[in-house]
């Protein structure tokens, strides 16, 4: 009897790893490069049943690691990867989509886990303490809740732009102006009128000035940056001791790959046009990126360093959401502590 039932363990494993994977809408299995694109676009499906049961039990304890800790993209990995329908796995997607900002694929996975037939909870519990049918809802609630949001947002800037082209079209340009000299109050007289030369010289030196702002900080300022780390460092005893070994690794972001990290950032900012983004201190595949962005009720709440990490298969930086944004000494200490 044991013989037997060991024979249909394996028989179950061997077909779970032969039918495993995933499959977009038209039954089309998915290679793993194909895997993420499927899964924007909401067509990603999970088709193995009881087959895979063996090969998800391998890596349920990884795809909960995953969860726990919001590395999202490996988490769709490995779900897709094994390919088994059930409704843990389809929440686990919908989560992902969430908080990777695929909103219309969220809702899509959050469904199917709510209409799946296939229960993590209905013989064995393998929902691994995931309340799947609460979360599952409370993940489309969120989802309403920010679509309203959005849509009285809209609705706000229309009304404010269409008043102020009602107020145009309502001023008088035929009104006869008053002449200068009785416009002109006696302390406005005391005032020096600039001649043309200094008023088109001033012109310039604004547009020149204007033509340097940018989404990275000044020269003064990278100058002055580019010593913060290291004074962040020397003011912090353990941080110091932890950095004995790296020194010279910790290194600034720049250009194209400062820009992706902050194209990024922005997606979880509640005004991500008003915010301010500081220096940038690289340390293998993690980064602490410095930004002083608004908050719900439209103030700076100071320089804040977010935790980034580099996916070296998709080739961009990710925010550790999991990890609260703190001074940099904080951020750095996280950098350096398994290193």
């Amino acid at each position: 009897m044991r013989r037997l039932l060991a024979i249909m363990f394996c028989t179950l494993v061997i077909q779970g790893c032969a039918s495993g994977g995933a499959q977009n809408l038209t039954g089309e299995k998915l290679t793993r490069s194909e895997l993420i694109d499927s899964f924007k676009s909401a067509q990603l499906r999970l088709t193995c049943d009881a087959a895979c049961s063996g090969s998800w039990g391998s890596a349920r304890a990884t795809a909960k690691r995953y969860y726990t800790y919001g590395l999202w993209i490996d988490l769709v990995y490995t779900v897709a990867e094994v390919g088994h329908r059930v409704d843990l796995t389809y929440y686990y997607l919908g989560r992902a989509a969430e908080e990777l900002k695929y909103t219309e694929a969220a809702k899509t996975y959050y469904r199917l886990a709510q209409s799946n037939r296939y229960k993590c909870d209905a013989f064995l519990d393998t929902c691994d303490d995931v309340e799947v049918s609460n979360e599952t809802r409370l993940g489309l609630k969120r989802i309403q809740s920010s679509e309203v949001a959005k849509q009285a947002e809209t609705r706000a800037q229309e009304q404010s732009s269409s008043k102020i082209v009602t107020q145009d079209r309502g001023t008088d340009t035929n009104s006869e102006k008053p002449e200068f000299a009785s416009a002109v109050t006696p302390v406005e007289k005391n005032i020096q009128i600039k001649e043309p030369e200094q008023i088109s010289s001033s012109k310039t030196k604004v547009s020149v000035e204007s033509k340097n702002v940018s989404n990275s900080p000044p020269s003064s300022v990278k100058s002055q940056n580019k010593n913060i780390a290291q004074k962040a460092i020397d003011s912090t005893p353990s941080l110091q001791r932890k950095t004995n070994d790296i020194e010279g690794k910790l290194r600034q972001a720049e250009g194209a790959e400062r820009d992706q990290m902050i194209a990024a950032l922005k997606k979880d900012l509640k005004d991500p046009y008003s915010a301010k983004f500081g220096n940038t201190s690289v340390l293998g595949d993690m980064a602490c990126l410095g930004v002083n962005s608004k908050n719900g009720f439209g103030a700076y709440t100071g320089m804040k360093y977010h935790l980034m990490i580099w996916h070296d298969e998709l080739k961009e930086w990710f925010p550790m959401n999991f990890v609260k944004p703190g001074e940099l000494h904080e951020c750095l200490m996280v950098l350096v502590k398994d290193r």
